[in-house]
């Protein structure tokens, strides 16, 4: 197949992975759309996925000959590949930050990709960590072979790799070679918990809470509204001025509430709670792990 007959075949091709949903906006019951970046603002999440990374990243990773599974097998600790994995992924990067890398991605987004590099020998040298939004499982529509597009991070366009040309490190999976999405898969319950913080923030941020407020009884004026209005904006609104006391002018009555809010009706910090531990589920890290 010359590389026209290629190009053009490529451009009929589906998802290798029929789980794949891409990297766009997923949206949980909560109503807060989920992406991958502001799912690992959640500090459950990301605290979940540094834990499966930082205990992987700091393991060996051994070199083995023989028959996988078989009880023949034998390690080979000086084999080139033995440095490349547990000493130096590559020229800008150690084995620790390389490996690192790759479990993020693999954990966080379902597989972790590194492209392979080869000399004029056609021996492995380094392996480069490629970020998984930039990479695309394909299938070729005339003969069903599988390849991985990579987008190219400077001037466009793509790159097509065989399999072989990358070292995939796969997440849980339905279909083998490829890992499932966990962002998707636990999107109402990272939704929830973006929910949560958002309304925490919001809470806190923009609560308007008086310790004492003063109410006229009658009609205002609009100017006058007007400036009561602002008063309360800025004397009242935000952390540092809660429980601050309301003094409005104007001819007529004013009355005098106290404002308080129910301890036991508020459960934020046990919902908060519970939000962790559900992440924790996904992620099947003891909820200890992430400081809980």
């Amino acid at each position: 197949m010359n590389l026209l007959t290629r190009a053009m075949a490529a451009l009929r091709v589906r998802r290798a992975d029929p789980q794949q949903r891409g990297f766009g906006l997923f949206r949980g019951n909560a109503g807060v759309p989920v992406t991958h970046d502001n799912a690992q603002q959640v500090a459950a999440v990301w605290a979940c996925m540094d834990v499966i990374a930082s205990a992987l990243s700091s393991s060996e990773w051994n070199v083995y000959s023989g028959v996988r599974g078989s009880s023949n097998k034998q390690d080979l600790p000086d084999d080139s590949l033995q440095y490349i994995l547990n000493t130096r992924f590559n020229s800008e990067m150690t084995a620790q930050a390389g490996k690192r890398a790759l479990t993020l991605a693999a954990v966080g987004h379902g597989t972790g990709y590194a492209e392979i590099e080869l000399d004029m020998a056609n021996r492995i040298v380094g392996l480069w960590p490629i970020s998984p939004h930039r990479v695309d499982p394909r299938r070729d529509a005339e003969t069903g072979r599988l390849f991985y597009r990579i987008t190219q991070e400077m001037g466009g366009g793509w790159v097509d790799l065989e399999p072989d040309r990358l070292f995939i490190v796969r997440g849980a999976s339905l279909v083998g070679f490829a890992g499932d999405d966990p962002i998707f898969r636990a999107v109402q319950s990272i939704s929830t918990a973006l929910a949560l913080d958002q309304y925490a923030s919001g809470f806190f941020g923009n609560g308007a809470q008086l310790g004492t407020v003063f109410t006229y009884k009658g009609k205002l004026d609009d100017a006058h509204y007007q400036r009561v209005k602002a008063q309360i904006e800025q004397r009242h609104s935000g952390v540092k001025n809660a429980f601050r006391s309301g003094f409005f002018e104007g001819a007529g009555e004013w009355g005098v509430n106290q404002m308080g809010i129910d301890a036991e009706k508020a459960q934020l910090v046990n919902v908060k709670h519970l939000s962790v531990e559900e992440i924790c589920r996904w992620f099947r890290v003891p909820p200890h792990k992430v400081a809980h």
